[in-house]
């Protein structure tokens, strides 16, 4: 069992611990798996801010490392949804040239 989880799921509670502390999260059943990685992913983002050594206090730290995480989350989503127009592009350009092929060979 990974230290950044303990499974006290009474009901749809989960316990998580980020730096240490023990936070309380209701969540699904069927979504325990997912906040449990996103609790060891955010523990060791916040690990990463506070081992700088620049921030002190557990909520500037929680802020900084939600702000990372975000960053990351919209860069993400911004070059997936560039490599997804580049995709629908070459299909189109795909579509466009069979379209004309097979215009050319019924002609």
């Amino acid at each position: 069992m990974n230290d950044t989880i303990n499974e006290a799921n009474t009901g749809n509670t989960v316990t998580v611990k980020l730096l240490g502390r023990d936070f309380q999260v209701k969540c699904p059943p069927d979504k325990v798996v997912d906040l449990q990685n996103a609790a060891v992913y955010l523990d060791a983002q916040m690990r990463e801010v506070a081992n700088t050594g620049k921030v002190q206090s557990l909520d500037r730290i929680a802020a900084i490392a939600a702000l990372n995480v975000v960053y990351d989350l919209k860069s993400e989503k911004k070059q997936s949804h560039s490599f997804m127009e580049t995709i629908s592009n070459r299909i189109q350009n795909l579509h466009n040239k069979i379209e004309k092929a097979l215009a050319e060979e019924t002609a």
